[in-house]
C-alpha cells in the first residue's frame, strides 16, 4: 500500500540557553524551539529505458510548512517513490520566516541538495520574524534516505537534525553580598554594547551537523546597543 513520508526531529548540540524548563526533554524537542519548519525533498530516480541509462533529482517538497501538532505532519503530504533509489532531505526552521531555495547548478524540475542554497533570510526585516521572539534560526543537517525507509509494514519516520544558529544572551543581576538584605534595589534600565547584531551566515551543508561557529558568519556588523528598560525589584 502507499507510504507517506513522515517526520520526525530533534536538536543538537545546542548553543543557547532554553527559554523554560517545560519537560526534560526541552531542549532535544524541535517544537519546544519552533512548531513549523520548511522542507526541501529530491528523488533519485534512474532511468533504464534509455541508453546510456539517465539518473536526475526530481522535485518532491520545495519549502513545503511541516506542522506539530501531536506529531510532525507536512502539508502537502507525500507518498514514498518506491522505483526511488534513494531521496534526499533538508530543512529549516521556522517556517514562518521566507527561507527561499535559490538553484545554482539545476535545472527545473530538479533539486539535488548540491546544487542549491538557502536564501532571503533577514530577520532584521518588518516581515513576521517581529511576532517571533525569543525564537532563533534553525537548520537541519542534510538527510539521505534509501529504500529502507519505506520497504517495511510500518515505515521510518524521517529523522531531521536541527542545529542553532544563533546564541541567546541571558543577563543575570544579582545584590552583592555587602547591601543590606532589607534594601530594595530597583534595576531602571540595562544596556548592553557592542553587540554584533547584523551578518551573513554560511549555509554550508557540509557542517550543518556541527554548532554555529564565528567562521560561518561573515560582514558582521556592529550597529548598536540592546536596551532593557523594564524596571525589577529586588
Amino acid at each position: 500500500a502507499p507510504q507517506a513520508i513522515e517526520f520526525s526531529t530533534f536538536t543538537n548540540k545546542t548553543t543557547r540557553a532554553v527559554e523554560n524548563n517545560s519537560g526534560a526533554n526541552y531542549s532535544d524537542a524541535l517544537e519546544g524551539h519552533h512548531t513549523t519548519f520548511k522542507v526541501w525533498a529530491s528523488k533519485q530516480v534512474t532511468d533504464n529505458t534509455v541508453t546510456p541509462s539517465t539518473t536526475k533529482y526530481l522535485s518532491v517538497y520545495n519549502g513545503s510548512t511541516v506542522s506539530y501538532g501531536t506529531a510532525w505532519v507536512a502539508s502537502p503530504l507525500k507518498f514514498w517513490d518506491k522505483t526511488a533509489t534513494s531521496y534526499e532531505f533538508y530543512a529549516a526552521a521556522p517556517a514562518e520566516l521566507s527561507w527561499n531555495a535559490a538553484n545554482t547548478t539545476g535545472t527545473a524540475g530538479t533539486l539535488s541538495l548540491n546544487n542549491f542554497s538557502l536564501t532571503g533570510v533577514n530577520n532584521t526585516s518588518s516581515e513576521s520574524w517581529e511576532g517571533l521572539d525569543d525564537k532563533d534560526l534553525m537548520i537541519a543537517a542534510p538527510n539521505t534516505v534509501g529504500r529502507a525507509a519505506y520497504n517495511k509494514a510500518t515505515p521510518n519516520l524521517v529523522t531531521m537534525e536541527f542545529n542553532h544558529i544563533l546564541s541567546r544572551l541571558n543577563i543575570k543581576v544579582k545584590k552583592g553580598a555587602n547591601i543590606d538584605p532589607a534594601h530594595a534595589l530597583e534595576l531602571t534600565s540595562l544596556t548592553v554594547y557592542g553587540l554584533k547584531n547584523k551578518g551573513s551566515f554560511d549555509e554550508d551543508k557540509a557542517v550543518a551537523d556541527q554548532t554555529a561557529k564565528n567562521t560561518r558568519w561573515y560582514d558582521q556588523d556592529v550597529d548598536g546597543t540592546y536596551e532593557l528598560t523594564a524596571a525589577s525589584t529586588s
